[in-house]
């Protein structure tokens, strides 16, 4: 019976504390009312048809993968691009992405190294 008197006291200390300290209590007001409303009413936090290019340098099964890994309704179909024109076209405003898959990537992961015993 003691701990649970002590449980009370200590927990109505705290919420005096807490009431009489209006800096967090207005933090707290604005993050679990303000800020929520504000998130729900905003636009949307993801992509939506967005479009994208592909520089393939390695034209291997793996680019070929990572290429049709890109799936509506976020992105657009994948258009195949030159290097050279990334700059550009970005700064341009036809693509939001580009990947750059280079002649290394896909063997970089196919390797396959033999764990050591030992």
């Amino acid at each position: 019976m003691r701990a649970l008197a002590n449980s009370f006291w200590l927990g109505t200390k705290e919420l005096r504390s807490f009431l009489n300290d209006f800096v967090l209590l207005g933090l707290v007001i604005y993050a679990f009312s303000l800020a929520i409303i504000a998130q729900a009413q905003s636009s949307s936090q993801e992509v939506h048809n967005a479009s994208i290019a592909i520089v393939d340098e390695d034209h291997s099964e793996l680019s070929r993968r990572i290429a049709h890994a890109f799936l509506p309704p976020y992105f657009h179909r994948p258009q195949p691009i030159a290097e050279r024109d990334i700059v550009s076209l970005m700064n341009g405003g036809r693509y939001t992405f580009v990947v750059d898959i280079c002649q290394i990537s896909s063997a970089m992961f196919c390797t396959v190294d033999k764990p050591r015993s030992g």
